[in-house]
């Protein structure tokens, strides 16, 4: 069989793959997910799984992305965690991590440690450096399932921050962003709260106008997102 075929020249041409460069190693994987040869898939991912580190974590995380490797995403993510701030700017990184590879990043402990404002640029980055349509339209809803990892603990200001820095956020993100501040804290979504009341003979009752404003920048103009408890749109 060709499974066969492919074992043997492997086994004639490095006299086993245990020793064969990483290089190769990822190569040989590559070559093997695509004939669906899986026992030699599975060496593959034995052999890069005890050689991670992080001069070789970028091309392991590309070739792990790229096949939806579950494995090898949870072993590199640590190590891309880690070096955070040098991945956070490559576009080759953010064109080749998949939504799931990103996730399993996010879940990372050490991704903490980073801030709000930085992570989200990341994430706007990755999502604008998508291949095609399908893959941006993807990348842009995945934000829904990603916000409640980032661990966001002031959306004003963040917002405000982002507002600053004239980034401007997908509409889905904000009213996102929205939601995970109604549903994170039991408080209020935004700064300023506006009950009103009515009475009757023998109860009173008080109904939240609370609001979230998100400030943006479009064609040349400031515009203002307010959003009520229902995470609605609602006139300024």
């Amino acid at each position: 069989s060709l499974d066969r075929v492919v074992n043997a020249a492997v086994e004639y041409a490095y006299g086993g793959i245990d020793n064969i460069s990483l290089e190769t190693a990822v190569r040989l994987y590559l070559l093997a997910h695509n004939l669906e040869n899986k026992g030699l898939v599975d060496a593959c991912t034995k052999f890069l799984c005890e050689r991670i580190e992080e001069t070789n974590v970028s091309e392991v995380w590309s070739a792990a992305n790229a096949t939806k490797n579950e494995v090898l995403i949870a072993m590199c993510a640590p190590l891309v965690a880690m070096n955070w701030e040098m991945f956070a700017t490559s576009r080759l990184f953010h064109v080749n991590t998949e939504i799931e590879g990103m996730m399993s990043l996010l879940r990372c402990p050490e991704m903490t440690k980073q801030s709000d404002v930085s992570t989200v640029v990341a994430l706007l980055n990755w999502r604008n450096a998508s291949s095609d349509g399908t893959t941006h339209t993807d990348r842009t809803n995945a934000f829904t399932y990603m916000l409640p990892l980032l661990g966001i603990h002031d959306t004003p200001k963040l917002i405000t921050d982002l507002f600053v820095l004239d980034i401007n956020i997908p509409d889905e993100w904000r009213r996102c962003l929205a939601r995970g501040r109604k549903t994170s804290k039991e408080e209020p979504i935004v700064s300023s709260s506006m009950p009103s009341t009515s009475t009757g003979p023998k109860r009173h009752t008080s109904v939240s106008q609370e609001r979230l404003a998100v400030f943006g920048r479009q064609s040349n103009a400031i515009h203002v997102w307010v959003y009520n408890t229902e995470c609605s749109k609602v006139d300024v």
